[in-house]
């Protein structure tokens, strides 16, 4: 899973592709985060972060059917918890991998 963050999602889309390339993450959970990205002149529009998270999955190697966007939007990291417990339910996972920047993995270390 890969958790939101719009400033950091080609960081850590990049590496779920990883996982997922080297046949450790046979899906890529994301969710939406309802945060909208800068205007593309080129598309003549803002995407959101989830669409940009989705082309940068499928650019780094996902398939598209590896791509699971969860349903409905999140306000943040426990929301993005309620949701993945909630998949985890439906699909019956054994396990899950939270994909998330390296800033954020060394924060807990200092509480």
């Amino acid at each position: 899973m890969v958790l939101s963050g719009s400033a950091v999602y080609k960081e850590r889309t990049k590496k779920a592709a990883e996982l997922y390339k080297q046949g450790v993450a046979p899906l890529v959970i994301v969710t939406d985060d309802g945060e909208r990205a800068r205007w593309f002149d080129s598309g003549k529009t803002n995407p959101t972060i989830v669409e940009l998270e989705q082309r940068e999955l499928i650019a780094n190697g996902v398939m598209p059917e590896a791509i699971r966007v969860l349903p409905g939007q999140v306000a943040g990291t426990d929301d993005e918890a309620k949701a993945l417990r909630d998949e985890i339910a439906v699909r019956s996972l054994n396990s899950v991998l939270i994909v998330t920047s390296a800033y954020h993995s060394r924060r807990p270390r200092d509480i």
